[in-house]
């Protein structure tokens, strides 16, 4: 099918960083041109891909009119997102992995609820799959829409359910207005511009389905790439994107909960990146270097000035931060390295 190319502004531009996803990057690219609403256009963003990524995308783009290809030098997911942004031109902003793919009728169904809700952004459901799994290909419904104030948004993002931008459309404009982070952000990228986006005074949407809208593939932990591995273990994006909230929570005199909640998001997710380091085998060395990094920060100097710091958390957070206070880190680290023969 080759249609031709549209005639007015499109009303969705939907955005795909590409990096070496040659297995199942096609599978992506079908969902898209098989939607029954044909309204958009897609920029695919090649970050520098050293395999065939790259030719199927201008496979596609021969064959549809719609799609547009970007290359630019490797750069990470984030700038690859902001050249695919500059060169939209829709009313509206979708972004979708190049691993993942969206259910039929997902983009009539967004756009119908975008424009019966009057939204800037519209959180849609997330549905999980692994290769081998057949996704679920029924039609999507809308359900029931919520609108929730920016305390709950954050609530929400504290609580990881609303992190990702692959689950939202957003208006261009709105989008654009999201200031540029001071340092370059390998992970946390979407966590920084959802957090950006739920400051600013915008009309959000939450759609509640029991349909999947986007589908998420999902790997097991021991399919992390090396790439990945690299990028979680340090603690330096971590601190930079909590740091950046905390100031904002300060400015607004967030109340107690609210800081609880983010100082106990902030600890686990840099226990989390010890796990990651561990399995990345970057040794002790490594970690008292990044902890180094971590004690001299603010934030950690913030978080672990609370006495209630993760006191409703799993035993094993509380524990792993005991060890972490008290400077055990060959301690922790070995024991994050037994973690990882079962994860």
């Amino acid at each position: 099918m080759h249609l031709p190319p549209p005639t007015q502004i499109p009303f969705f531009s939907i955005v795909i960083p590409l990096y070496n996803n040659e297995k199942v990057f096609h599978e992506c690219l079908d969902s898209l041109i098989m939607q029954s609403f044909t309204d958009f256009e897609a920029i695919i963003v090649d970050d520098g891909s050293t395999d065939k990524s790259r030719i199927i995308a201008e496979n596609f783009q021969a064959k549809d009119s719609r799609i547009k290809v970007i290359v630019q030098n490797n750069q990470g997911a984030l700038v690859a997102r902001n050249n695919g942004v500059n060169s939209a031109t829709g009313e509206y902003l979708i972004f979708v992995d190049s691993d993942d793919i969206i259910a039929p009728e997902a983009l009539q169904v967004i756009h119908d609820t975008l424009v019966s809700e009057k939204s800037d952004i519209l959180q849609y459901p997330i549905s999980r799959f692994m290769d081998g799994d057949e996704p679920d290909r029924f039609p999507v419904h809308a359900g029931k829409c919520i609108h929730p104030s920016r305390m709950e948004l954050i609530g929400l993002l504290l609580d990881y359910r609303i992190p990702s931008l692959c689950t939202k459309a957003i208006r261009r404009n709105v989008y654009s207005a999201i200031p540029l982070p001071e340092q370059r952000l390998n992970i946390g990228e979407d966590y920084y511009s959802v957090f950006s986006l739920i400051t600013m005074d915008l009309r959000w949407c939450i759609m509640e389905t029991d349909k999947p809208v986007y589908l998420y593939r999902q790997y097991p932990s021991a399919g992390i790439s090396r790439r990945r591995l690299e990028e979680l273990s340090t603690f330096d994006d971590v601190c930079y994107i909590r740091s950046v909230m905390l100031e904002y929570f300060k400015s607004v005199n967030a109340g107690d909960d609210l800081m609880k909640k983010f100082c106990d998001n902030f600890m686990i997710s840099s226990l989390e990146n010890i796990f990651y380091m561990a399995k990345a085998g970057k040794g002790t060395a490594h970690l008292k270097k990044e902890c180094r990094k971590l004690f001299g920060s603010e934030i950690y100097k913030f978080a672990s000035n609370r006495k209630d710091l993760l006191s409703d958390s799993e035993i094993k957070w509380r524990f792993e931060y005991c060890l972490l206070r008290w400077k055990m880190l060959s301690v922790l680290y070995m024991i994050n390295k037994v973690f990882t023969c079962f994860c």
